[in-house]
């Protein structure tokens, strides 16, 4: 039988189970009694139809290796099923949907690559985020429950993202670790903190809010100890709200750099407006309605000034004094670097 067969098969049965039988009274319960025995039926080549898939699959690994373990063949066993069960819903009406919520469920609960190697250099360590907390460190990349400690950096006692959250001990990142510092002041210049005063840095979907980046990742570089660890999320533009813009060049930021680009900089915000998808992302119905949100963004911080992709995401990470230990692409619209200070 088919993909799509069985579907078919109990509807040709409600649609064609002797119709006269029923509007003549002589067999009333003959429709209910006709899909029960379909459905009973198509239940049954449904579980033999998955066995077999299965049974295909595996026996033969089985057979070849008799060295797997009872937890490896398992495994091996569910993901069988697993493709089994992938293989009914191809080329059916209802794919396009299943596919939807598999993306949404495995966006969120899928673990970055680079995880394992980022807990173990992280563990115990002390830390300092910039504009956190975040979600990202807590599901894709779950390091807030590796660290021993963790500060935070933040240009307001009231933003958009975390609302109102004054100065000293009121940033909370886990619920099992004591309250960390909140430092109010910039996160391209870092004023008020020390050199050398943290074995991490972590920051996500925050730098392209700032107008200088290669400032600010000196200074991030800065109040790391000797060795210290950067671990830096961005958007990916490829699957942000960025997808028109170019990516920024490595030169332009090596310019904002040697210019002292500050935060009043609107430089980019008629890019911005003019590329934005107003039909994919309706959060303005014109242009002009869109560059107002933007006026003020010095106060706001919402514009990002500046558009990555993976390559340019090292790119600037390695100009800026770090060695790069890792760097992927995770969705849904994540890039993932783990760098190292250089001494």
């Amino acid at each position: 039988m088919g993909k799509f067969g069985l579907f078919v098969k109990i509807c040709v049965h409600v649609r064609y189970a002797r119709p006269n039988a029923v509007t003549s009274g002589r067999n009333g319960c003959f429709l209910a009694g006709s899909c029960i025995n379909t459905l009973i039926l198509c239940q049954k080549q449904l579980i033999f139809l998955v066995f077999c898939h299965v049974q295909r699959a595996a026996l033969p690994l089985y057979l070849a290796s008799q060295d797997i373990r009872r937890h490896e063949l398992r495994s091996f066993l569910m993901a069988s099923l697993w493709n089994s069960l992938k293989r009914l819903v191809v080329n059916t009406p209802v794919e396009p949907v299943v596919r939807k919520m598999y993306s949404v469920v495995r966006a969120l609960f899928r673990t970055a690559k680079c995880y394992p190697l980022a807990r173990g250099y992280l563990a115990g360590k002390s830390g300092l985020e910039i504009g956190g907390p975040s979600f990202v460190f807590e599901s894709a990349l779950p390091v807030y429950r590796h660290i021993q400690f963790l500060d935070n950096c933040v240009f307001a006692e009231v933003t958009h993202w975390e609302g109102a959250r004054g100065a000293g001990e009121t940033f909370r990142f886990d619920s099992g670790k004591r309250t960390g510092n909140n430092f109010i002041t910039e996160g391209a210049t870092l004023d008020g903190i020390g050199d050398g005063q943290y074995d991490v840095v972590l920051s996500s979907h925050c730098l392209e809010h700032i107008a200088n980046p290669l400032k600010a990742l000196k200074n991030w570089k800065r109040v790391l100890k000797a060795g210290g660890f950067l671990l830096l999320v961005l958007p990916d533009k490829h699957r942000t709200f960025d997808y028109r813009r170019p990516v920024t060049p490595l030169a332009h930021l090596v310019d904002d750099y040697a210019r002292n680009t500050g935060e009043t900089d609107m430089s980019h915000v008629e890019e911005f407006v003019t590329l934005w998808n107003y039909r994919k992302y309706p959060i303005a119905r014109s242009v002009d309605e869109h560059r107002l949100r933007y006026k003020d963004n010095y106060h706001k911080r919402l514009l990002h000034h500046h558009v990555f992709d993976l390559k340019s995401a090292v790119a600037m990470v390695s100009h800026s004094g770090f060695r790069i230990l890792s760097s992927e692409r995770l969705r849904p619209n994540h890039l993932i670097v783990l760098a190292q200070k250089l001494d």
